[in-house]
């Protein structure tokens, strides 16, 4: 169970963050400041991104770290450049039937903006 007896947040984007499905928790006394979400639920991004992307929920993150460490060299460049970057890698050979390189270009190059 997850426990937050008394909490003071302050000056934060979200005060506390729990995952989805997490269903045993209790909040006492929570004070909260200058915080744009005091309590937000979020769906598990892991699933959420891979599916996203056409990939298997088992893909490892080490994959997709990858193919961000791969595209982060030539974000600048064009599509085909960028494609290009990740023939061959193993993003590539996880690819689900219909899942093809420019589409997940264009879903990765925002997630080296953050």
């Amino acid at each position: 169970m997850i426990k937050i007896g008394t909490a003071n947040i302050r000056g934060a984007r979200i005060g506390v963050s729990l995952g989805a499905g997490t269903s045993d928790f209790e909040i006492g006394a929570l004070t909260t400041t200058d915080v744009g979400v005091a309590v937000e639920v979020r769906d598990a991004p892991r699933e959420s991104l891979l599916s996203s992307l056409g990939l298997p929920p088992s893909t490892p993150p080490e994959v997709v770290i990858e193919a961000l460490t791969l595209l982060k060299g030539v974000q600048s460049a064009p599509i085909e450049r960028q494609v290009s970057a990740l023939r061959g890698s193993r993003l590539e050979s996880m690819l689900s039937v219909g899942g093809n390189l420019a589409s997940i270009v264009s879903l990765l190059l925002p997630l080296l903006q953050k």
